[in-house]
């Protein structure tokens, strides 16, 4: 079952357009906490699961302020969804300085 989990997110990100940079990052929350996944990119939206720090995620686009980033998991429990033109679904945003330290995209 693990590795059909991973074969499904390794499927996810191959599917990712090259315009989205397809790669994974890791979670580095410097709070020690599980980081929040939010529903949209702000602080103020519904958090839809945490993860921990080490996790791998799948990256997708950074929002308009450059601040949050869309992702997918890389975890046995989630399982990717597509949509109906087999495009993968991210799980939610994540606050950008808290992956690979800041590192995931580059900065000005």
């Amino acid at each position: 079952m693990k590795k059909l989990l991973l074969a499904a997110a390794a499927l996810a990100l191959a599917l990712i357009t090259p315009a989205q940079a397809a790669s994974t990052c890791k979670v580095t929350d410097p709070t020690g906490t599980p980081m929040n996944v939010r529903s949209e990119p702000n602080s103020n939206s519904r958090i839809v699961r945490t993860l921990k720090n080490g996790t791998t995620v799948i990256i997708g686009q950074l929002s308009e302020d450059g601040r949050w980033v869309e992702v997918i998991p890389v975890i046995p429990q989630v399982k990717p969804k597509f949509d109906k033109d087999d495009l993968p679904i991210f799980d939610g945003w994540v606050f950008e300085k808290y992956l690979n330290n800041g590192k995931c995209y580059p900065h000005d």
